[in-house]
Parts: structure tokens; sequence; C-alpha cells
């Protein structure tokens, strides 16, 4: 399924006014940085692309590549567009017979639907399309490693923020609290939201006066949160398509979210919650990149 790109007329105009005037870079970049502040706090985001029609020249909330003088999209995993992963899903791995989420990981996903269900009826989110993000992004934080609060038992880190590999360059944003690194940022959590994004989606999803990244249940409930965000209809499926291409600008990306909850959907199985960490199947080894210096 195609979906329609539309130009977008004030970001080409902000890029050609940019390139003629430096200084407004600061001004642009500081409309973007109050995006997420926005989002959270419920403001009017029609011109987010709440209409469906997606546009790769729209800024996303995480805003810009400070490596690259033109404004970037970063997703929220810190990944560029159109980067080489997600790999493209082999058809082997979604069984004919129902699909299996850990116990903990499906109560997390059905708690974050029911929630957004009062709060953001019109956006119609689902848990399968929340458990979709939790598979792609974890395995359903490591095939439900978790404690008996939904916590992972250990850290679920994306590679470091540096510019290599595909990956946007975001200097340390929160002094290494989420993330453990004080020099770069990097992904955080089951759902792999980087610090900046955290902290504009920062969820409780279980009732414990935290939000926590590491956390299933609040992770579930931010991813949810965003996903709606712009004003979308999920049960749409262009705006569908629009929501996800928002949560990681990538083709491959949006059409295996697209097929692992419509696999969902139509069955899946409680497991018991893994005693060890388990990786997703297709998940492909590779080396580090090499090291650049900090900031």
């Amino acid at each position: 399924m195609r979906v329609r790109r539309l130009p977008d007329a004030v970001g080409s105009y902000a890029r050609r006014f940019g390139i003629r005037h430096r200084t407004a870079y600061p001004l642009i970049t500081g409309i973007i940085a109050v995006v997420p502040a926005l989002i959270a706090g419920g403001g009017t985001l029609g011109w987010l692309g709440g209409s469906g029609d997606h546009t790769r020249d729209a800024a996303l909330s995480q805003g810009y590549d400070p490596g690259h003088a033109a404004l970037q999209q970063i997703a929220v995993d810190g990944t560029l567009p159109g980067a080489p992963t997600p790999l493209p899903l082999p058809a082997y791995e979604l069984p004919d017979g129902p699909l299996g989420i850990p116990a903990t990981a499906l109560a997390a996903y059905k708690n974050a639907a029911d929630i957004l269900g009062r709060e953001l009826p019109a956006c119609h989110v689902d848990w399968a399309l929340v458990a979709s993000i939790g598979r792609i992004e974890s395995n359903h934080a490591r095939g439900g490693y978790v404690d008996a609060a939904g916590t992972t038992r250990e850290p679920i880190l994306g590679p470091q923020l540096n510019g290599q590999g595909g990956f946007a360059a975001i200097p340390d944003t929160d002094q290494g609290l989420l993330d453990t690194d004080p020099v770069w940022d990097r992904a955080v959590g089951p759902t792999q939201f980087i610090p900046a994004t955290w902290r504009a989606y920062a969820s409780d999803g279980n009732g414990d006066g935290k939000s926590d990244p590491n956390n299933i249940f609040d992770a579930a409930l931010a991813t949810g949160r965003y996903l709606c965000s712009g004003g979308f209809d999920v049960a749409k499926p262009d705006q569908l398509r629009g929501a996800i291409y928002r949560y990681n600008n990538s083709d491959t990306y949006v059409n295996t979210v697209v097929l692992w909850a419509e696999a969902y959907r139509n069955g899946i199985m409680q497991v018991p919650d893994s005693t060890v960490p388990i990786g997703a199947p297709n998940a492909a080894a590779a080396p580090p990149p090499p090291s650049i210096p900090p900031p």
C-alpha cells in the first residue's frame, strides 16, 4: 500500500530560507524542540500530520541531526530515515498457528490499550499494534525477561547514537541517567525510546508513581501515546501507516509493524516470562561501528 506524500511547503521554505540566512537555524531548531512539549501537553497537532498524509519532509518531534546543517527526521530509537534496519521479515517467522507473547508483556500491552481507550478514544489504538512494536524493538523485553513489576532484569540499550551505522549523532542529553552513557545518547528499554523523547512521553503504566523506560508497562503506554499524538485514527489504514512512520520513518519498519500487528490479531498464545534474555530471531549480529571522538 502506498501512502501519499505531500510536499511540505513550510518545511521547504524554511530550508530555502536557512540556506540563505544561516541565522535562521537556531529559530527553526528551537521550534522543533518545543514539539514534544506541545504533544505531551495535548496541544493542537494537525500540522504534524494528523490527516494521515505522510510526508518525508515533515519534521518529527525527535528534532534534527546536529551533525548536518539540514533538518533531519530521527526515529524514536535514533535511526535516520531509510536506515537498513530492521531487516525484511522472512515469511517463516510468522507461523500459521497462534503467536506467543510473554505473560507480563501481553498484560502491559492490553493495559496500555485500556488506558488509551479512555484517554484518547478517537485514536482506536489496540494492544496488537503496541505489541507489534514491542516485538520488533526488543522481542517483548527479551522474551519477558522482566521482574514482577515489569522492569527489565538487565538494561536494553540501543547502539551509541554517534552518527555511525544509519543512526543520528545525538550527544548526551540526560547525563547518562537513563542510558548509562554520559557521552552519547542511546535508545532505552523494551520500546527503545531515546532520552529526549522519553521526557516528552514518560508514562506510568503500572501505577507505581514512577515513569521508567525500562518498565514494560510504562514503555507500552508511552508507545501508544506517541502513536496517537499526531491526532491519528489508527483504525484507518492510511493514518495507521502515518502514525507508524512518525515512530520510525522507514518503509520496511512500517510494513513489518503492520504485518505483526495483524498476525497478533489473528490469534496469540500467552507464554511464560523467560528466565533468560531472548533476542529477536531475525536480529543480525554485526561488529560494532568504530568509535569516534565524543562531542
